[in-house]
C-alpha cells in the first residue's frame, strides 16, 4: 500500500507549520511517514523506471501541488507554508485521514 499523492499535501502543510524557518525536505521525508502507518520501509525502497525513489518523489508531487495551489513556496530548496497554505491547513485538516492505493511504478 502506497498514500496517494493527493492525501499526502495536508500532512505536508502541517509538518511545514512545525518549521516557520523553513522546511528542509529530507525532514519532510522523515516525518511524512508518521502519517501513514501502512506505509512499510519496503514501500519506502521503491523505485521508480527512472531509478528515483517513489515515496521522495511523490513527496515532492506533494509540495508542488501545493506551491501551484499557494500554500507553499520554496526558496533555493528549503519549503514555506504560506498564509493560505495555513488557512487551508485549519479549514480541511479535521476532515483529512490517510488514504492508499498499489504501488505502481
Amino acid at each position: 500500500m502506497f498514500p496517494t499523492e493527493k492525501s499526502m499535501i495536508l500532512p505536508l502543510l502541517f509538518i511545514a507549520a512545525r518549521y516557520p524557518n523553513g522546511l528542509q525536505p529530507r525532514d519532510a521525508y522523515l516525518e511524512m511517514r508518521d502519517f501513514f502507518p501502512k506505509l512499510t520501509a519496503a514501500d519506502r525502497r521503491v523505485v521508480t523506471s527512472t531509478g528515483a525513489n517513489k515515496y521522495e518523489n511523490n513527496v515532492r508531487w506533494a509540495k508542488k501541488k501545493a506551491k501551484e495551489e499557494g500554500w507553499m513556496r520554496a526558496r533555493k530548496g528549503i519549503w514555506f507554508l504560506t498564509g493560505s497554505g495555513w488557512t487551508h491547513l485549519v479549514k480541511e485538516w479535521k476532515n483529512w485521514a490517510a488514504k492508499y492505493s498499489k504501488v505502481k511504478v
